[in-house]
Formats: structure tokens, sequence, C-alpha cells
């Protein structure tokens, strides 16, 4: 573990953003696309549009959306930005396994990274055998929300990763303020940007259908610029302290490292309450072979949850 580097365990708050070459050309496009739009009438169409929702085939969805957003045959602008992910920043991931798995030990480096293709089913953002890294900014109790780990007895593996060179990602959800536009165009464009997120980051159901419609949301309104954008930023839909960070595998094994991983469980408490266990944590390096093995940790000298993340290097505090 680097012992120098900052730790940063909560989503950024300074934001660097590239702009445009021209921005005056790309000012009068918004300005003209947006005095297409009636900011009422916009809002009173997405309520509309939630309500019938549950009742659309994918290609009736998708025709309802190229029709708001493409008032006329001039086409649509639809608003996005960046953020940037610096050096020191910390990124996490937790994968949910059986505790006969965690006390087996049968671990190698690959279990440390994103699932192979053969192995990745389809997700938020990705499709069958195309794998992503979803991680997270934030405190690792959130984190562990987003991966579905929350009761009893599941066991995990919770990674930390090391940002060592900046990453460049797309903002799902946000659009940086634009000055240049009238009060009533820039809430026309902040009502776009949300809609547009919200339906991006829609919780999944049993049928599949919801996924299916937020990648190809992601396809056609959120497309990364080759070589120069390295995944998507997105808020958490279970934590306001949690932003998800989905990268592509090749920008992730280049840009960030693993740092640790903690093995454990999660165990009721004697108040009702949810905590975790740790069993034992690992650098990375294989020790049996090719398997990374466990080093347990010396429980003794552990009187709380954040005296196991104090001896990683972190801490539970922003």
């Amino acid at each position: 573990m680097d012992a120098e580097a900052p730790r940063v365990l909560r989503p950024p708050r300074d934001i660097e953003v590239e702009l445009p070459h021209n921005w005056d050309n790309a000012l009068r496009l918004k300005e003209s696309y947006y005095r297409q739009f009636d900011l009422s009438e916009l809002r009173d169409w997405i309520a509309m549009f939630r309500r019938s929702r549950p009742f659309l085939s994918e290609e009736g969805y998708f025709e309802r959306l190229e029709a708001v957003f493409t008032p006329t045959a001039g086409g649509s602008i639809i608003p996005y930005s960046w953020d940037e992910i610096p050096r020191g920043s910390t990124l996490l991931r937790v994968r949910e396994m059986t505790w006969e798995q965690v006390l087996e030990g049968n671990f190698t480096q690959s279990d440390l990274w994103e699932p192979p293709a053969a192995y990745v089913q389809g997700g938020r953002f990705n499709t069958a055998g195309e794998p992503l890294l979803y991680t997270c900014l934030g405190m690792p109790r959130g984190t562990f929300a987003e991966a579905r780990v929350t009761e009893p007895n599941q066991g995990f593996l919770l990674c930390f990763y090391f940002v060592e060179h900046p990453l460049v990602v797309r903002r799902i959800g946000e659009t940086n303020p634009d000055k240049g536009l009238s009060k009533q165009h820039r809430e026309i464009e902040q009502t776009i940007t949300t809609f547009l997120a919200e339906e991006a980051c829609a919780r999944g159901d049993d049928t599949g259908r919801t996924h299916d419609r937020t990648r190809r949301i992601l396809r056609e309104f959120f497309p990364l610029e080759p070589h120069s954008e390295h995944g998507w930023m997105f808020a958490s839909t279970l934590d306001s302290e949690v932003v998800n960070v989905a990268l592509l595998p090749d920008a992730a094994h280049r840009r960030i490292r693993f740092d640790v991983g903690v093995f454990g469980s999660l165990q009721e408490l004697p108040d009702g309450t949810v905590g975790q266990h740790f069993a034992g944590y690992t650098e990375g390096e294989p020790r049996i072979g090719s398997y990374i093995g466990i080093v347990e940790f010396d429980h003794t000298q552990m009187n709380s949850i954040e005296d196991y993340y104090n001896f990683l290097g972190y801490s539970t505090h922003s």
C-alpha cells in the first residue's frame, strides 16, 4: 500500500471539465435547440411518460424518447459533461461470495478485477459477455448497499483500488451550469439531464427489461470518446454519499492498481443492525502457487471496525 498517497473515500467535490474548443458555436446550437421546448409542457410530458413506462415495449419506449428530444427535423442536443478522478483517489468494489468460499480462500489475482467475459451477465451498462469494472467513490457502507450485500451471513470481498493516473469519466445526471444560457434554458437543460439520468440509472427488475433499456440509453445518449474517456460516473440510487464509477477494463488495468482486499461476512448485531466481520485480507500477491491466499487479522488488537480500516491505511470518516 502507498503510505504517502492521499486516501479519498468520498465523492470528489472539485470537478475538472474539458470545454469544447468552439464554445460560442456550441452555445448558439444549444440556444436554438432549447427554444423549441416549453418548460411546463416538458415537465408534463415527463410525468405522463413515467406513468405509461411500465406498459411500453422497448421500441415504444425509445420512440417516445426520440419524439420528445427531437421536436423538429433538426436533431437533438443532449447535454453532458466530464469528471476527472485524480491520482490518489480510492475506488471501492464489493463482491458477494459464500462464507465457504471465504474460508477456502481459493482466489487468484483475476478474482480481484472484473469477471471473465464468459461469466458476465447483462448489467445496467454492459451486455452479456462484455465486462465492466463497477466501482464506487464513497464510504464502504454505501458500497455494500450498491452490491446488494446487506443481509446477515452474506460473505464478501471488499476491494480497494488506488488511482495511479487520472480517470476521465462521462458524467450521467449533471451538466455544468452554462451562464451563457438564459435562466429558462438552463432549467430546460437541467430537466432533460436529470430525466435521462433517472432513466439510465433506473433500478433493475426481474424481467431484465430495465437493464435492456439502460444499456441502450447509454449507447445512444452517452457514448464514450475512444481513447480519451475511461468510463461513466453516475449517482447511486441507494445511498446519497456514494457515486458509482463503471470503467472499461482496459482503462482500469492501465490507470488504477489493486491495493488491498478484505474478506469477511455480514453478521447481525445484538441491537438488530447488520455489521461487518472481517476475517482476513490480501494485497493481491500469489502466496500458494497461483492463489493469493488470505492473511488473518490479529483480532486481539482490534476493538472496532475503524481499527481494521486504520490498520489497512484507510479511514471510514469523510
